[in-house]
């Protein structure tokens, strides 16, 4: 009776031993979702190390082996939205909870220009053209409309920019977005004295300072203003369109260069 009792509690240990060895290894999960946090079905996911493409399920969730301490890139796509990046960090603290990383992708814009990242689409931000009142002394630059496109007021507005140009083309073309004030009149000095001269146009004001990163999809970018935009017309420009003093080289310039692209927050 004794050895059959040392037998059965070999084997129980063994069975329990080739358990654990066998025991599936730690999973890590994450998530793809569109920018407004709606699961992404179907979704790929490339795990730097590893060979095989993951693909997200009905509920936009993603798993894989927890990889050895250190820092992977996550790479998430899926057709018509733009590729992004994620990474993870494995602590060399055995205790420390696994990463759960979200990947968020922007839907693909239909055509190059502006986009503003709207409360449920992408929203075109028009190409309005830029326009100049007052005299030879005397000039005023602006744009007539706000444009039709409304953002909220202090929430987390982010932009869409697709262009044709590489990042460093892009730099020399000087982009820039401003807070534009409406000037309904303005007093122009003119041969005989001040002149009223009415303007009726949105002019720029201060200048916004933004961060510009370059997304996975070739020639296509993210722009974030650094401090929450509060309520105002705005507008993008490109090299110095809507602060020229030279009134001479901005008719010369070509109609399609001479545009802003504005938009409300309110």
């Amino acid at each position: 009776m004794r050895s059959a009792t040392r037998l059965a509690t070999l084997a129980t240990v063994l069975s329990f031993s080739l358990l654990g060895a066998c025991s599936e290894p730690a999973q890590i999960t994450g998530k793809v979702t569109d920018v407004w946090g709606q699961p992404l079905d179907g979704a790929t996911v490339q795990v730097e190390g590893m060979t095989e493409h993951l693909t997200t399920g009905a509920d936009g969730t993603f798993s894989f082996p927890a990889p050895e301490e250190g820092t992977r890139r996550l790479i998430a796509g899926k057709d018509g939205y733009l590729k992004n990046v994620g990474a993870i960090s494995i602590s060399t603290d055995k205790d420390a909870p696994l990463p759960s990383p979200t990947i968020e992708l922007y839907p693909e814009p239909p055509q190059p220009g502006f986009y503003a990242v709207g409360a449920k689409a992408l929203e075109h931000l028009e190409a309005v053209p830029i326009k100049t009142v007052g005299t030879e002394l005397d000039a005023t630059t602006g744009i007539e409309t706000p444009g039709e496109v409304r953002l909220a007021a202090n929430a987390d507005q982010r932009f869409i920019f697709r262009s044709t140009l590489r990042a460093s083309e892009l730099s020399r073309l000087g982009l820039q977005l401003h807070a534009m004030e409406f000037v309904k009149e303005k007093a122009v000095p003119g041969v005989t004295g001040a002149t009223p001269v009415k303007v009726n146009l949105y002019v720029a004001k201060d200048t916004v300072k933004f961060d510009l990163k370059s997304l996975p999809t070739e020639d296509t970018y993210l722009i974030t203003p650094r401090d929450k935009l509060g309520a105002g017309t705005y507008a993008f420009d490109t090299e110095g369109m809507l602060t020229t003093k030279d009134v001479d080289a901005l008719d010369k310039t070509p109609a399609e260069m001479r545009v802003a692209y504005p938009f409300e927050v309110k």
